[in-house]
């Protein structure tokens, strides 16, 4: 199968079919008002929707986060409020510079699955500033992501993505990254939900989401916290 390197955004392909990224030079529209963090992207065209290999700017990858265990690599619906509701304390002004921080896109949450076959699930806030307040509940934490990140872009219905369309898209991208001889992290995906409703699309009843893998060798990097179960 012949996979095609593309332009998008202010990513830069060599002349030797090399890929090289430069900084972009404004936010996606699928952020629509809101902040996001900026990256260049080579895109990788295949039979279906493509996927891309994402570099994210330096100073963009800081996060605000908070985990929870599973047994079944999915949140509970109890367990989603919960995470959520650390987070949205925590930017409200639960920090030690006692500070609402305004709210960003995309929300992430990075499932990893353990050698005892259990999930550690993170969801995370994207932080503008590299050096954010430290969180006044223990359960959150700061964290740095890698940089880059292979990223295949999805639609569905519904107030959240449907757990069947988030699987289809990471088995679909998992095979067009092995297919074009990119590894990555088998033990750890992201998904990444930009919100009900992006109107950029024809169908404005669609949301906008990502699923995202870890090129192997990258790592996250996290500063206090704690796992709950």
């Amino acid at each position: 199968m012949t996979y095609v390197l593309t332009l998008t955004l202010a990513a830069i392909v060599t002349l030797s079919g090399n890929p090289a990224t430069a900084a972009s030079s404004g936010k996606p529209d699928f952020c629509r008002r809101y902040t996001c963090p900026l990256f260049a992207e080579v895109m990788y065209e295949t039979p279906q929707p493509g996927f891309s290999s994402r570099v994210y700017a330096a100073g963009e990858t800081t996060w605000a986060a908070t985990s929870v265990s599973s047994s079944t690599g999915q949140l509970t619906t109890a367990q989603s409020r919960s995470l959520l509701s650390r987070l949205f304390d925590y930017i409200s002004g639960a920090n030690d510079a006692a500070t609402a921080i305004n709210m960003t896109l995309p929300l992430v949450k990075q499932y990893t699955r353990l050698p005892s076959g259990h999930y550690t699930i993170t969801m995370m806030f994207y932080m503008v500033a590299r050096n954010p307040p430290r969180p006044g509940n223990p359960d959150v934490f700061i964290t740095t992501l890698p940089a880059n990140v292979l990223v295949r872009p999805f639609r569905s219905f519904g107030r959240d993505a449907p757990a069947s369309a988030i699987s289809n898209n990471l088995r679909q991208l998992q095979a067009d990254a092995t297919r074009a001889g990119v590894s990555y992290s088998h033990n750890t995906h992201l998904v990444a939900g930009y919100g009900p409703r992006y109107r950029l699309n024809p169908d404005q009843t669609k949301r906008y989401d990502e699923v995202w893998l870890l090129p192997t060798g990258d790592a996250s990097t996290r500063t206090g916290g704690n796992t709950a179960a």
